[in-house]
């Protein structure tokens, strides 16, 4: 009903801003960050992500954090906040990987200086930002962004035969058809493309296939109303749910 929806959509803007207010706050209690400030290495922090995109999903999405230090290793940390129930992916960088990042496309990279939102910055974070203005996609992005959108899918289809942790289906499937249709963009000629920017480019070109995705970016917003079946036959396809992997089928 309308009305469960729109309360639904004030939750997640709820959750959203409280969590966007805290965030000085919880950079204090990620141990990497802590450490870096202290040792007088860490150059930046630089929100991404659902958040940063205002389309954060409260008990699904992650908080990610792109994280320059000088000498830092780059690539991909986990921590986790106790007491918040929060988890926070930590894309690392000293200053030398992030521009070499940016040279070669690397999708976060470009996703980072074109649309994150800056929490904490010596210089050096305003200084990659201006120094990438004319980059742009590269064969190596749409590469990059197949190899994710494949592994997306197959914690999607584990999940769905097998639902452990439920939203990882909804969370595996979004990002999957996501970074299919960015994959698809940028192979016909189109740019990076983040966040909201991905159904409407989609939209200009293939309505079908952004009829699609949207179905599969509202199943995600509401994603404790679904049901998993109980499987007899491990081979078949059924259901609400699958006809959400089908809608990724046809994005493919």
């Amino acid at each position: 009903p309308w009305f469960q929806a729109d309360e639904r959509l004030w939750r997640a803007r709820q959750a959203q801003a409280e969590l966007l207010a805290s965030l000085d706050g919880l950079l204090g209690q990620i141990p990497l960050l802590r450490d870096l400030r202290e040792r007088r290495r860490l150059a930046a922090v630089v929100l991404i992500g659902s958040l940063a995109q205002r389309d954060y999903v409260p008990d699904l999405s992650d908080v990610d954090l792109y994280v320059i230090g000088r000498r830092l290793k780059p690539g991909l940390k986990l921590a986790y906040v106790e007491g918040r129930e929060l988890e926070v992916n930590l894309v690392c960088r000293s200053p030398a990987s992030a521009r070499r990042a940016l040279r070669e496309g690397t999708s976060v990279d470009l996703a980072a200086v074109r649309h994150g939102g800056v929490l904490c910055d010596d210089g050096a974070f305003a200084a990659l930002r201006r120094g990438a203005t004319h980059r742009t996609a590269t064969p190596a992005t749409r590469e990059s962004l197949m190899a994710t959108s494949a592994h997306w899918l197959s914690r999607a289809i584990e999940n769905y035969f097998n639902p452990t942790f439920q939203t990882d289906f909804f969370a595996g499937l979004f990002h999957a058809a996501r970074d299919l249709l960015r994959a698809h963009l940028i192979g016909h000629g189109g740019g990076f493309v983040e966040g909201w920017e991905v159904e409407a480019a989609a939209q200009e070109r293939w309505p079908d296939l952004a009829e699609h995705y949207g179905r599969i970016r509202h199943a995600r917003a509401a994603w404790d109303t679904f049901e998993f079946p109980i499987f007899h036959d491990r081979t078949r396809i059924e259901g609400e749910l699958g006809q959400l992997l089908l809608s990724l089928e046809a994005i493919a």
